[in-house]
């Protein structure tokens, strides 16, 4: 198994030797568990996905460029 660290908002992502069994294990962009935080954790869970599949159909995505697309639309 390997790692990939990004250096944007804690995402880590475990890859397994297949790609496409790839995960994201951590990020900091959830915020606590409440009610009043359900639409925005529900439109992070989202971008995550994004990224993860991205990832997974070979896109660069510890590239300046994309780190910084991940960023603005956080």
């Amino acid at each position: 198994m390997k790692t990939l660290e990004l250096n944007c908002y804690g995402i880590t992502i475990q890859n397994a030797d297949d790609i496409t069994q790839a995960s994201i294990s951590s990020s900091e962009m959830y915020r606590e568990q409440h009610a009043c935080n359900e639409q925005f954790n529900g439109a992070v869970y989202m971008l995550l996905e994004t990224v993860l599949n991205h990832h997974k159909a070979g896109l660069e995505i510890q590239s300046p460029a994309y780190l910084e697309g991940v960023e603005s639309t956080y």
